[in-house]
């Protein structure tokens, strides 16, 4: 893999885990959403097992982006021990029920070969599912794919 493959991929991971870690605030209205956003504050602060309770609290209570959020510390091995599958299997039942940010995280995940095996099919299958859910990164993404012909016909 040349350089700038690695530094491509590099920058994928970091905007996986900002776009996850999102610093954009939405006001919260349940306790599920103040969970998830504690534990996004806590991640801020490098207090990673304190976020992990949160987001296993807010995930508990439905809250998709905490389980995306689990799955993300579980595969980067934030706060916890590194474990793939834990990680993937919180990120692939968020994506499941049609969460844009898990079907966009899972998608990035496929396409770097982070915490799963390499797969630009299914890359593009998940960022495209959340592409059509109007998720901005997944759009960007996709055209990166279209441009390059990775996992999809080449198209400008």
């Amino acid at each position: 893999m040349n350089i700038i493959a690695k530094s491509s991929i590099l920058i994928l991971l970091k905007l996986i885990l900002l776009v996850t870690f999102s610093l954009f605030h939405t006001a919260s209205v349940n306790a599920e959403d103040s969970l998830y956003e504690r534990g996004k504050q806590l991640v801020e602060l490098k207090e990673y097992k304190k976020a992990l309770k949160a987001f296993e609290l807010a995930s508990n209570t439905g809250n998709l982006d905490a389980l995306t959020a689990l799955g993300v510390m579980h595969i980067g091995g934030i706060g916890v021990e590194q474990d793939n599958n834990k990680g993937y299997k919180y990120i692939k039942t968020a994506a499941d029920q049609s969460d844009p940010k898990a079907q966009y995280t899972l998608g990035a995940l496929y396409y770097l070969g982070a915490g799963v095996t390499k797969d630009l099919n299914k890359a593009f299958y998940w960022l495209n599912l959340a592409s059509q859910q109007g998720y901005l990164d997944a759009k960007y993404n996709l055209g990166i794919m279209y441009e390059f012909g990775e996992g999809v016909e080449q198209s400008f």
